[in-house]
């Protein structure tokens, strides 16, 4: 197991007093300092680097590193290869739905940086109100959980099995997990609608490979339009909505928010 991990957090309190522009309820700097210790008894390394252009300006307090400057979504300059990358974004960074906003939305193009790299998005969103995720940052680490980023089947499988371990928790750390359900959602990208007639229904090619293998469908969904869909009859976007939220809730789960 590696034991380095390196935490991004994008939006956390400057852990200045006289910082009253970022929520410390989103990442109070004793809540940072008291994750690392606790991972650090778990033989655990964790370095942890927070990003706003709000701060006052950089600095390293209490071994939490605070850069003043704006996080590039795909950038890596600051990730290792032998170390946990992870993200914790309080800044709503990701869209779900940037698949059908064609060339107007670079977002596949910057987060497939992520793909050589072991590595984790935790999407929190500016209204996070509920203090740094510390049970659920743990999870992931000792659970070495990741986030797929490119768009293929083994992505979706990978997602599909990552919802099934957490379906099998408590309904309450099912919601503690709600973050990590969310970056992999807004990675993958919404299951509402899939592609259009202008870019030749591209996007929903990926979930007719995903479905084609029939038997591992729970019966719900294994339906007569998923059968349409796989044998090109139909496209995705004219399966009701009703085939197309159970199918967004086989792959990412009930717990993520859905806009």
């Amino acid at each position: 197991m590696n034991n380095k991990v390196k935490i991004f957090i994008i939006g956390a309190h400057s852990g200045n007093e006289q910082d009253f522009r970022n929520n410390p309820k989103q990442a109070d700097i004793i809540d940072l300092v008291f994750f690392k210790e606790n991972m650090i008894n778990k033989l655990f390394d964790v370095s942890i680097t927070c990003m706003d252009p709000m701060y006052f300006c950089d600095g390293i307090i209490d071994s939490i590193t605070f850069k003043n400057t704006y996080y590039s979504l795909g950038d890596t300059s600051l990730f290792s290869n032998d170390s946990h990358n992870i993200i914790v974004e309080f800044a709503n960074i990701l869209d779900e739905n940037h698949i059908n906003h064609g060339e107007y939305n670079n977002q596949y193009k910057n987060i497939i940086n992520y793909e050589p790299f072991k590595f984790t998005w935790i999407s929190c969103g500016c209204m996070w109100d509920s203090c740094f995720p510390q049970k659920l940052l743990e999870t992931i680490i000792l659970k070495e959980f990741c986030t797929p980023v490119t768009h293929n089947k083994d992505s979706f499988i990978h997602a599909i099995n990552i919802t099934k371990i957490i379906q099998e928790y408590p309904l309450f750390f099912q919601e503690v997990m709600q973050p990590y359900s969310q970056g992999i959602y807004q990675s993958l990208g919404t299951l509402l609608w899939r592609g259009c007639k202008s870019d030749n229904y591209k996007s929903e090619n990926v979930l007719r490979d995903l479905f084609q293998d029939m038997q591992n469908i729970p019966d719900r969904i294994n339906n007569q339009e998923i059968k349409d869909f796989v044998s090109n009859r139909i496209h995705w976007n004219e399966l009701t909505r009703k085939t197309r939220e159970l199918a967004t809730e086989y792959i990412y789960g009930s717990n993520i928010i859905i806009k």
